[in-house]
């Protein structure tokens, strides 16, 4: 029903769009919707010099993990108690749900 059902349950990401935090990432770092071609060249060098640090830090052994704002973190938690539901509740209900907590805050 769901293509990240068991990512979900396993406490992974809850979407399989990997590049979206990093467009969200760039988007913030730039400071507007448009920027000119010098703010998006300096935007780019800015933002590739933290991706290069954190490979090195990775390939280091460092563990980074990212830090998520508890909005998010208590959002995750509901939508795994909600899926963990699948099969036990009707198909409505489960729908209705998620449909919930999409649309809602923590």
């Amino acid at each position: 029903m769901w293509n990240v059902h068991q990512t979900v349950l396993d406490g992974g990401p809850r979407t399989n769009n990997f590049a979206k935090g990093h467009n969200h990432a760039l988007q913030g770092a730039a400071s507007c919707s448009h920027p000119g071609i010098e703010l998006l060249l300096e935007t780019l060098t800015f933002y590739n010099t933290d991706v290069e640090l954190a490979v090195q830090q990775t390939l280091a052994g460092m563990v980074l993990v990212p830090k998520r704002k508890k909005l998010y973190v208590d959002l995750d938690k509901k939508i795994s108690n909600a899926v963990a539901f699948y099969g036990r509740t009707d198909v409505e209900m489960y729908c209705r749900t998620l449909g919930y907590l999409s649309y809602s805050r923590p």
